[in-house]
């Protein structure tokens, strides 16, 4: 058997025909990709649908004061608040309503804009629509998550001058949608006219005024414990978000929670919300004492996936997803753990930071903490979103390279 080659010349037409069939068939998947899509966001609306109407009908039932236009008229104040605290890097009008966690995210973009000499400047902020999209509820906490898509003005603005440096949007506003969560304990009654919102304590009635604790100045009550109000505990981007299981099952949890009653994995989330934020503080200003009081021990420091080394940080960084996801009861080192999945994003830099110089694009990075304690410890129901504070004490931590509160000296990073 002879091998033959035969030499054609070239015929357009099949080749056409193919590249005409392999078209069709990308034009053909796309549509059938969007119909998928369009099917699975109906179901997932239905979904939503379900899950308020039976959850709003349960919060009612135990606080008859509760109203979705009340309660959505008051996101709008919260809301309007924080844009105007960030615009004017102060986030005192706002603190008594948001966990530390989301205050740590703040912070560290408002430290990161001083840095670099710019104010990021939100004007006309409009709320254009709020619609209430989830609720779960368990024993601990009631959350609503809200839906909020707004407009605004945005430009950077030299901190000295005040002079425009760069803008997204001169004259016509930008659009923006996000999903806040609002988490507040089962039964508390809504008070028909005080809000931390609005900037009225609903404990005794009084102006809420916010030093470092987010406490009543007046009545000493911890406004954004969920034992008075709503407190915002995460915000997400609209992309980013899913609907929440109706229930949060975690293997192992219920051991834990049986010596200790008080866990949540509301506290749990915001916890690596701070640890993960005061690492990335670390990196950026180079300082370490922004992470030694959360990082266990154990640790020589922040860890690499974050660390890239001397003169490298991240810019622009966004978190999409803080959820715990597995949890190991204590065995022979006493040691209860418990693992956060933490999906984020960044841009890489290095160099100076009024001028840096970015070495990668903007991408999604899955990372898992794993959050260790001893066991037999007690969770404090009152700090649940106090999680940036000393849980013996009640005072902020510090920036520290001692790993001790410097008002009651406990320990901050030993599991006790």
């Amino acid at each position: 058997m002879l091998l033959r080659f035969t030499i054609q010349y070239p015929h357009f037409g099949i080749p056409l025909i193919i590249v005409g069939c392999f078209l069709l068939y990308k034009f053909h998947t796309a549509e059938s990709t969007l119909r998928i899509r369009r099917t699975i966001r109906r179901g997932r609306k239905i979904q939503e649908d379900d899950l308020r109407a039976d959850a709003l009908q349960c919060i009612s039932r135990q606080d008859p004061q509760f109203s979705q236009e009340l309660f959505l008229q008051r996101i709008k104040a919260g809301f309007l608040r924080i844009q105007q605290g960030w615009s004017d890097q102060d986030l005192r009008t706002c603190r008594a309503f948001i966990s530390d966690g989301v205050f740590d995210r703040f912070d560290l973009y408002i430290r990161m804009q001083k840095k670099e000499h710019i104010r990021n400047r939100m004007k006309n902020v409009a709320v254009t629509n709020s619609e209430i999209v989830c609720v779960t509820s368990d024993a601990q906490f009631d959350t609503i998550h809200v839906r909020i898509t707004a407009s605004a003005i945005s430009y950077n603005e030299d901190l000295t001058t005040g002079k425009r440096m760069d803008a997204r949007s001169d004259v016509h506003p930008i659009a923006f949608t996000e999903i806040w969560s609002f988490s507040r304990r089962p039964g508390v009654p809504t008070h028909p006219s005080a809000s931390v919102l609005e900037g009225r304590c609903p404990s005794c009635g009084g102006p809420v005024d916010i030093v470092d604790r987010a406490s009543c100045s007046q009545c000493q009550s911890v406004v954004n414990s969920g034992r008075y109000d709503w407190v915002l505990a995460e915000i997400t981007q609209d992309e980013e978000w899913v609907v929440p299981p109706a229930e949060h099952r975690v293997a192992g949890w219920d051991e834990i929670a049986a010596r200790d009653p008080g866990l949540n994995f509301q506290h749990v989330e915001d916890r690596a919300s701070v640890i993960f934020w005061r690492s990335l503080m670390a990196v950026y200003f180079e300082d370490p004492g922004y992470a030694i009081p959360v990082l266990h021990r154990s640790l020589p420091g922040v860890p690499k996936h974050w660390d890239h080394g001397q003169g490298r940080f991240w810019k622009t960084p966004a978190v999409g997803v803080v959820e715990v996801t597995s949890s190991q009861p204590a065995a022979d080192d006493g040691q209860d753990r418990l693992t956060v999945l933490v999906r984020w994003s960044a841009s890489p830099a290095e160099g100076d930071r009024r001028s840096p110089i970015l070495t990668g694009h903007q991408r999604v990075y899955s990372h898992v903490l794993v959050l260790s304690r001893n066991s037999g410890v007690r969770s404090h129901s009152d700090q649940t979103f106090s999680s940036s504070h000393c849980q013996n004490c009640g005072a902020p931590v510090q920036t520290s390279q001692a790993a001790a509160c410097v008002y009651c000296s406990m320990p901050l990073n030993d599991g006790s």
